[in-house]
């Protein structure tokens, strides 16, 4: 997780990111989130400061483990929180929701979903898992414009990133969408990127359907990546959409 800052915290968002990348995406936007708003990155096994665990291949996995942890960390859950997530994180998120209210736990006030098919339209993508390595590279590039410039030009970082991107990817691949009525109580907040051609605004509107009153979903001048690309403009969009559920 991004450092914490020193004033109060009235309220949190728990941040999951892109397949294969860390907390580290966050850290701008824990460094400009308004005073009283904690941003909290999530790091899965694997990937920078836990670049020496084994990366996890199954969603339900991943959420048990974090469920665990955040269940465990005395007040973390005591004032409102939010929880978002970036693509494959989106769907780990929304899982982790479950997850968390299934255990009798605080509901988050609000979801946001950044970049993400809803469950139900996250088959057929794919598969990605099995590529080899170029092959991988090429088609996230083709299809996501999703591989930093410095990876492609550094073999040996690319080689350091692929491993937890192929565990994120196979546990996208084998993830059973829930049932079809299934929603959370709080409102589900989409945000996409215009230009994002895997995930237009149509189908991110769908994401609605897994909220309750005030869920919504709108699009930001951007691709795949936009909360990498311009984080700025993103967290501005995401401060918007929570402002009415977050004190």
């Amino acid at each position: 997780m991004p450092p914490r800052r020193a004033e109060p915290i009235n309220s949190r968002v728990f941040c999951w990111p892109y397949a294969g990348l860390g907390a580290s995406l966050f850290v701008a936007w824990s460094r400009q989130a308004p005073p009283g708003l904690g941003i909290y990155g999530i790091q899965p096994p694997g990937r920078e400061s836990r670049m020496s665990e084994p990366p996890l291949r199954r969603v339900g996995d991943m959420v048990s483990r974090l469920a665990d942890a955040m269940a465990g960390e005395p007040g973390l859950l005591d004032a409102p929180y939010a929880l978002l997530g970036c693509s494959f994180g989106g769907i780990a998120s929304f899982e982790l929701a479950r997850t968390l209210v299934a255990r009798g736990l605080p509901a988050p006030a609000a979801f946001i979903v950044v970049a993400c098919r809803p469950p139900h339209r996250v088959h057929p993508v794919g598969p990605f898992s099995t590529l080899d390595d170029d092959a991988l590279a090429d088609r996230l590039d083709r299809d996501y414009g999703g591989v930093p410039e410095i990876l492609r030009q550094q073999p040996d970082l690319l080689r350091l990133f692929l491993p937890t991107l192929r565990a994120d990817l196979e546990a996208m691949e084998h993830y059973v969408p829930p049932d079809a009525s299934t929603a959370l109580d709080c409102p589900v907040l989409a945000i996409g990127g215009a230009a994002d051609d895997q995930v237009p605004g149509s189908v991110l509107e769908e994401w609605t359907r897994y909220g309750g009153d005030g869920s919504a979903a709108w699009t930001l001048a951007g691709r795949h990546f936009l909360v990498r690309d311009d984080p700025a403009a993103a967290l501005a969009a995401v401060l918007d959409g929570l402002g009415p559920w977050l004190p």
